[in-house]
């Protein structure tokens, strides 16, 4: 074995040294090997830290395997939909008002507006009778329904819901069984447009509904044959 050999073979074995799996001749062999070697002494040494934070590892906590709560996914729906509404509605105004800023801007004042209507749905969509329950001030615009594999997608623009209020959109299933759709914020007179999403099949999804965040009144309601 030629000298390059030998050091190679002697660096490869500093983990094992550092963590004591080597036996007696081969950590005498290695322990004069780094003695006399710079570049592995300074690799070992960069090694220790590594070691020190093995050692507090509770290798009881990694047995078996991972078990994610069943509601996992739905909870990240939610969340994925409740921030896309969002998003969808700040970038909205965003280039509303610059577009209106440039018409103004000799006048010193800026306008700030919105769309009242959503995007056509790309791919095959259904017109649906979105109403709000007796005494509502909620006015629908539009409402539509869009299938897709994962689940089904309301589309849906409205105005009249309660300032800084959250709702609950949900779709549920012919066996009664109730499926988060998202969430969004009420605008008062101004419109929302929102796009919910809910991982329920089209062929299952009984009623769409809106209700008063958790588990409120419901003020929007449409039947899906």
């Amino acid at each position: 074995m030629t000298g390059t050999d030998q050091h190679r073979r002697l660096r490869e074995q500093l983990g094992a040294y550092a963590l004591g799996h080597l036996d007696a001749h081969e950590e005498h062999a290695l322990r004069a090997h780094v003695d006399g070697c710079e570049s592995c002494r300074a690799e070992l040494d960069s090694i220790a830290p590594a070691v020190a934070g093995l050692a507090r590892v509770d290798l009881a906590r990694l047995a078996g395997e991972p078990t994610p709560a069943s509601d996992l996914g739905d909870r990240i729906r939610v969340a994925v939909s409740a921030e896309h509404t969002m998003l969808r509605r700040r970038g909205r105004s965003w280039v509303l008002a610059a577009a209106a800023a440039v018409l103004v801007v000799a006048l010193g004042g800026f306008v700030v507006g919105r769309s009242s209507s959503p995007e056509p749905p790309k791919g095959p969509s259904e017109v649906i009778d979105l109403q709000p329950l007796a005494g509502s001030e909620i006015e629908v615009e539009e409402a539509t329904l869009i299938p897709h594999t994962w689940g089904v997608e309301v589309r849906f623009a409205a105005n009249g819901f309660e300032d800084g209020a959250v709702y609950d959109a949900l779709v549920r299933s012919r066996d009664g069984t109730m499926r988060p759709a998202g969430q969004f914020l009420g605008e008062g007179a101004t419109a929302v447009v929102c796009q919910m999403q809910s991982a329920a099949a089209r062929a299952d999804s009984a009623v769409f509904l809106v209700t008063e965040a958790d588990g409120g009144d419901v003020v929007l309601r449409a039947d899906l044959g």
